[in-house]
């Protein structure tokens, strides 16, 4: 039988958040390194008309309708999530450690 102290069990695993965005940029990554690489090229051959990485990020984006503020918001919360999974799994360790369980 697993000791009381009085400490709460952990709530159950928490949900990821949702990253359309991220998702989106994802799902044309391998089109948009083809594209990048194109551009790079363009850079080097044609000196006199350089895009800077900047540029060709948001040209990209905007190419592929990705909204690359929605993608940092997104990926802030991605952030805040793994924080909070490493927290819960701390809590979890912290209780098995004090000979409670789930």
């Amino acid at each position: 039988m697993a000791r009381k102290t009085g400490k709460q069990k952990p709530a159950m695993l928490p949900l990821p958040p949702q990253v359309p965005a991220c998702d989106e940029l994802a799902a044309v990554s391998d089109d948009s390194q083809k594209l990048g690489d194109f551009i790079t090229w363009f850079n080097e051959t044609h000196r006199d008309e350089n895009l800077s990485d900047f540029v060709t990020d948001k040209l990209l984006a905007e190419y592929f309708g990705i909204d690359l503020d929605q993608v940092e918001t997104e990926r802030r919360e991605i952030l805040a999530y793994q924080r909070l999974l490493n927290a819960w799994q701390d809590i979890r360790k912290e209780l098995l450690l004090n000979g409670e369980s789930d």
